[in-house]
């Protein structure tokens, strides 16, 4: 799976807007130019600060991944699951045995969302340099 900073990135943000930029200006001549303006623009943006910054991400989870000890290699799923027992707890034992909850502050949902990406992000990469090392060979 390669990057496509276009694709994957600002596309699905220049979209909404080009919706937005169709309801909200009636003559379509109009929006056609605001549009081709607005689409000018990002596409004149310097992204390698972006790329530069997900490839950095994606060698710090591949050298986690490869580590010596166990625990280097598998804390980030420790912590997920960590924070998935919370949340089963939470959500599910505590209501159907009266328990007290537990306090779920914003922060830990964001450490979530940012550990569940990398452990994608992370599958992502293990898996397309398993398939660029394959790609020198012949079945």
């Amino acid at each position: 799976m390669s990057l496509n900073i276009w694709e994957d990135i600002v596309s699905p943000i220049i979209k909404p807007v080009f919706d937005t930029i169709d309801r909200l200006i009636p003559d379509k001549t109009k929006a056609e130019e605001l549009k081709t303006e607005v689409q000018v623009t990002a596409m004149n943006q310097d992204f390698s600060k972006f790329e530069n910054l997900i490839n950095k991400q994606a060698a710090v989870i591949m050298s986690e991944t490869q580590g010596k000890s166990w625990i280097e290699r598998d804390w980030r799923a420790i912590a997920m699951l960590s924070f998935v027992l919370v949340v089963i707890y939470n959500y599910v034992f505590a209501p159907m045995f009266s328990l007290p909850s537990v306090v779920i502050v914003h922060d830990m949902w964001d450490l979530l969302k940012i550990g569940i990406g990398g452990y994608v992000v992370g599958t992502s990469v293990e898996n397309s340099v398993a398939s660029w090392k394959g790609k020198g060979k012949t079945s």
